[in-house]
């Protein structure tokens, strides 16, 4: 019986986890594939990715990411000039910022407590990373300025079994 050649799969790694770029088939062809984010220790999809917290949704375990928003300004100032309309002048583009909100939930397989004060870590400490959703870098680097947590759930003797988080990003 002739042994079937399995299909090889360039990949290479990173600290964020595994991108997949080509197939290449037996024949010697190569193919390319969508990039995938995944995370290289469950080899889970990623929906986004910043400061080490990978966002997922998959059948076991979920960390959920929605509302995300991008505020993108420009500056302005404007020149008094007696007897006639103000004068505007563009001085350059504004920082932008991102909101978004967390669902941290421990029947998907995240504890709360502990996503709560990796956050809360990232913020008083001044950590600065990029922001991505699926493969797409979003800007260029950012830092979480601010967090707002609320304590959906909470178990008797403390635990807290459901958390949502505001956040702020704000472009460094």
């Amino acid at each position: 019986m002739a042994k079937k050649k399995k299909k090889k799969v360039k990949v290479s790694r990173s600290k964020k986890g595994v991108l997949v770029n080509q197939v290449i088939r037996p024949s010697g062809q190569i193919r390319d594939m969508p990039v995938t984010v995944y995370n290289a220790q469950k080899g889970r999809k990623s929906i986004c990715s910043f400061c080490g917290l990978n966002f997922f949704v998959s059948r076991d375990t979920a960390l959920f990411l929605r509302d995300l928003k991008q505020e993108v300004s420009g500056r302005w100032t404007s020149h008094e000039i007696i007897g006639k309309k103000s004068k505007s002048e563009f001085l350059g583009p504004d920082m932008r910022s991102l909101s978004f909100e967390i669902i941290i939930d421990a029947r998907f397989g995240y504890k709360p407590y502990t996503t709560l004060k990796k956050l809360q870590e990232i913020v008083e400490k001044g950590k600065v990373d990029a922001f991505y959703v699926g493969t797409n870098k979003i800007g260029a680097k950012w830092r979480m300025s601010k967090i707002s947590e609320e304590y959906d759930v909470i178990y008797h003797g403390g635990k807290i079994a459901k958390a949502s988080v505001n956040a702020t990003l704000e472009e460094y």
